[in-house]
Formats: structure tokens, C-alpha cells, sequence
């Protein structure tokens, strides 16, 4: 599966580490906080303090790219890496920013988020740091399409980011529930494909949107009875706002056109699960 950077958070922590420091930054790890510096090898769930004037740059050794951070405060090295604006220039020599603010670009640069149209005031106060961005739903409904176009078997046994819960009973009903354990809001829907090929919202699913959460917020929905067996829900989540009326109208125009699946950004922050 491609969902590389989700899962390359939770499991290959050795591959990160502080390529440099410049000012007052610390690392608190667990109970103990040390000042950073260039060298030391550092954790996903690390935090990282900021002062004024002061900056870290994160390196991935895996692919050789280094994560900056230059505003002030606390932030966990998943935030990092997670919710970079800027992933800045890479250790080989190449400038590529995969991940920054602004429109999509014609010359299909890599940019994955956009800006909205519209600004609500309750995601601002919500979400400030998303305020103004969501996810550009072409390279969305790619990378979707790619992923989905891999068995659900696999889909099924990701490891998630975030805890995860579902059931099923006897009446054809399902039960799930989403805890955010990460440091920063995540965002998600459920779709269902069914067996005729089209991707259509789940009835476990938001209509208008997406779901939201904040860090240590969690929240449960239940279809009682009545869903077709013959259904796969699956719950598609990344870490900013993105409209399921817009993914939704492009994923099956992709799957109408029999598109070859492709990979249109290796870091597009994007998870899926069968539930």
C-alpha cells in the first residue's frame, strides 16, 4: 500500500533525526527534556519546543528530505512531518516542495494543498492552522483511486495512526468509532463501493464535508441494520479539510474512464481502513 507516510511514522522512527538547530530548541522525550541538537535521533511522538527566533530541521534519512520548523511553540516530530506548509529543500541538493500553501499549479509541481474558497469561521476556531487549506481533491481522488485499486484484504490490515474500532452484527449493522491519539486534528469520511463499482457516501458516513476532530477527541456512529452485505465501507481520513461531494464526483469519474492507477505524490498523507 502506499499510505507510506502514515505508516512510516509509526514504524520507522530510527530514520529520523535533528539535521540542525538554530536558537532555544528542546526535546522533550517522555518524562526528560534535553536541548536539540544536530545528530541526536529522535521519535515520532517526540515533542519539540520552539522558542522565539529559533528553528529545527527534521531529516528523514529514508528518502532525504529535511521537515523545517520556524514558528514558535510545541509540536510533536509527527506534526512536523505531518502538517509541514513547507517541505523544504532536499538533503541530496533538490529544491521540491510537495507539500505548501497556494493553488494548485498548472506545471503539476506537486502541491497537494489548496486554498478554499470559503473561510467559516467555526474552522478557523477550530482548526486555525487549516483555516484557509484543504486538500486538493484532484490528486485526493488519485491516490484514492490508486489505493482502492489494491485488494481490500490489504486494506483491511493497515495499521492505523489513530485508534480505530468496528463491529458488525447479526442484521447487517456496523458499528465504528475514531479516537484521535495524534497531536493535531485529522479529518475523515466513510464511503462505501458497491458491487456494481460505484463509490457512493455510507450510510455511516458525513453527507456535508467531512468529520473532524481535535486531539484527544473521539466519536462513534451505528447503522443498526439494513446494510447490503455485498457493500465494502471504508473510512478515508488525512489531516485537512477536504468536500466528499467533490472527491466523491471525481473518484468515479476515474473509475468510469477504467484509469490506470497511478501514484500522483509518494508523501500524499492520505489513510484508508475497511470497516
Amino acid at each position: 500500500m502506499l499510505a507510506a507516510i502514515i505508516l512510516g511514522l509509526a514504524q520507522a522512527s530510527a530514520h529520523y533525526s535533528v539535521k540542525s538547530v538554530s536558537g532555544n530548541v528542546k526535546l522533550r522525550q517522555g518524562s526528560k527534556t534535553v536541548t536539540a541538537t544536530a545528530g541526536m535521533e529522535i521519535k515520532p511522538a517526540d515533542l519539540i519546543i520552539i522558542g522565539d527566533d529559533s528553528s529545527i530541521d527534521v531529516l528523514d534519512s529514508i528518502d532525504s528530505q529535511i521537515y523545517s520548523a520556524r514558528t514558535p511553540g510545541q509540536m510533536t516530530v509527527t506534526r512536523i512531518m505531518f502538517d509541514a506548509k513547507k517541505k523544504a529543500r532536499s538533503n541530496s541538493g533538490t529544491v521540491h516542495d510537495k507539500i505548501r500553501m497556494g493553488k494548485t499549479a498548472d506545471s503539476g509541481s506537486g502541491v497537494i494543498f489548496i486554498e478554499k474558497g470559503k473561510v467559516t469561521r467555526a474552522l478557523s476556531t477550530y482548526d486555525p492552522d487549516a483555516e484557509r487549506v484543504q486538500v486538493d481533491v484532484d490528486l485526493l481522488s488519485q491516490r484514492l483511486y490508486a489505493m482502492l485499486s489494491d485488494s481490500l484484504h490489504d486494506i483491511g490490515s493497515q495499521k492505523s495512526p489513530v485508534v480505530i474500532r468496528n463491529s458488525h452484527n447479526d442484521g447487517n449493522g456496523i458499528l465504528f468509532s475514531v479516537e484521535n491519539t495524534l497531536a493535531f486534528p485529522i479529518y475523515f469520511n466513510v464511503i462505501k463501493l458497491g458491487d456494481d463499482g460505484v463509490v457512493s457516501i455510507s450510510e455511516l458516513g458525513q453527507p456535508v464535508g467531512s468529520y473532524a476532530l481535535q486531539p484527544d477527541q473521539s466519536i462513534a456512529r451505528c447503522q443498526n441494520s439494513g446494510l447490503s452485505p455485498s457493500e465494502n465501507h471504508i473510512l478515508i481520513m488525512t489531516n485537512y479539510y477536504f468536500e466528499i461531494d467533490e472527491l466523491l464526483t471525481k473518484l468515479n469519474r476515474l473509475i468510469a474512464e477504467k484509469a490506470i492507477p497511478g501514484n500522483p505524490d509518494g508523501d500524499f498523507p492520505l489513510y484508508i481502513r475497511l470497516i
